[in-house]
């Protein structure tokens, strides 16, 4: 196992690079993220998640899905500054 799979699956975060600046979704590359590498990128664009479903190729995983889950599927929830409508993305 890798140094960065060790560290998401103890610390529940994906590893970040030493040289990359600023957050992993800020480039162009692909990443593999964490649940809770995702719950922040969402808490940082003032996104909610409102429920999720982890899923691997056994179907669905409710025991360590941080670690287990090969798919995730949310239902996101955002406000709109605008007229203050909620939209369920």
């Amino acid at each position: 196992m890798s140094a960065s799979a060790c560290k998401c699956c103890s610390g529940g975060r994906h590893a970040n690079h030493p040289l990359a600046a600023g957050a992993w979704y800020r480039t162009h590359n692909l990443h593999f993220l964490s649940l809770l590498d995702f719950q922040e990128f969402c808490r940082d664009l003032g996104i909610r998640e409102i429920s999720r479903a982890c899923f691997n190729t056994r179907g669905a995983v409710g025991f360590l899905p941080n670690l287990r889950a090969e798919e995730v599927v949310s239902r996101l929830q955002t406000e709109t500054s605008q007229n203050n409508l909620i939209q369920t993305l």
